[in-house]
């Protein structure tokens, strides 16, 4: 069989209140049955497969525009009220802890998919996603302070894992239906995918990602309109400057994905999350790449900026 080294996962249940589901969206629905969530504030600059998992529930959404500092503009909330707050791209650990923290009267959900390190401070309930950081078929987290009667069941499911190989061998382009086949089923992490979470050098991953941030940030920090904080485990790079570049780095084979397509529209126009959504070149930091990878892909934004 396929040999993994023994090792243990970054949050296991010995330390946290965990429960392991196959996508973030399931430890989402989880949570508002669990806590009968009646009204929770969403911020429109969210994917919007998590718009639609929270709005097929029986409850109040209110959606909230973001500062520049990419935190909520909320002008009133009730103590009942919930508000998911989004470490966005990986870049705001400590700002997320310290709006809680000045703002302790509310309930959160904590989006962290996009920030795999940020770990527990402050809230109380924590959603990850492992797919976006680490090479498993699926996988996601919820830490949370609520009783929820049992771990889930994790599933079989080696059968729809081929695709890491495929990913392996054709590149990641190859790869990207299973994204639906994973968004359709609501069950817990595979096997395979908590196995091989307790096989990663997490340390190593942790210090390339925040190596190749910096790297950028060198270069970047003072024409960049969004703020990266110092110490960052992204899970990626957002250059912003006011310029959309998207098309030219993809002609370059860089590959910049746009999050998220529904802010793009014309009703959005002038507000700041039209612009993330327009404007935003989102490069690569991940565990693949090296110094090297990175000051090519700077060379490049730079011929074309």
């Amino acid at each position: 069989p396929l040999e993994l080294k023994q090792g243990q996962a970054y949050y296991s249940e010995d330390k946290y209140n965990l429960l392991k589901y196959n996508s973030a969206k399931v430890g989402i629905d989880i949570l508002i049955e669990k806590e009968h969530i009646q009204k929770i504030f969403v911020p429109f600059y969210l994917c919007p497969n998590v718009c639609r998992e929270i709005e097929r529930h029986d409850l109040e959404v209110e959606y909230y525009s973001i500062d520049e500092n990419l935190l909520p503009i909320i002008e009133r909330a009730e103590e009942e009220d919930w508000i998911y707050i989004v470490d966005y791209f990986g870049v705001m650990d400590t700002k997320v802890d310290t709006y809680i923290s000045e703002h302790p009267e509310q309930h959160y959900i904590v989006d962290n998919c996009h920030s795999f390190y940020h770990k527990p401070n402050v809230g109380d309930n924590y959603i990850y996603s492992c797919r976006k950081f680490f090479g498993v078929p699926d996988g996601a987290y919820l830490i949370t302070n609520a009783v929820i009667a049992s771990q889930p069941r994790l599933v079989c499911n080696a059968k729809q894992a081929g695709y890491l190989l495929t990913c392996l061998e054709e590149g990641t382009n190859a790869c990207y239906q299973m994204d639906q086949y994973i968004a359709e089923r609501y069950e817990g992490m595979s096997l395979l995918a908590d196995a091989i979470m307790q096989s990663i050098d997490y340390e190593s991953v942790k210090q390339r990602r925040r190596m190749n941030a910096q790297v950028y940030e060198e270069r970047f920090r003072k024409i960049n309109r969004i703020s990266v904080e110092p110490e960052s485990i992204p899970y990626i790079y957002p250059l912003n400057i006011g310029k959309n570049i998207k098309k030219e780095l993809i002609e370059n084979k860089i590959f910049v994905p746009t999050l998220w397509d529904q802010c793009g529209d014309e009703k959005y126009k002038e507000t700041w999350e039209y612009d993330l959504t327009k404007n935003t070149i989102f490069l690569p930091v991940d565990q693949r790449y090296d110094e090297e990878d990175i000051r090519y892909i700077i060379s490049v934004v730079e011929s074309l900026i």
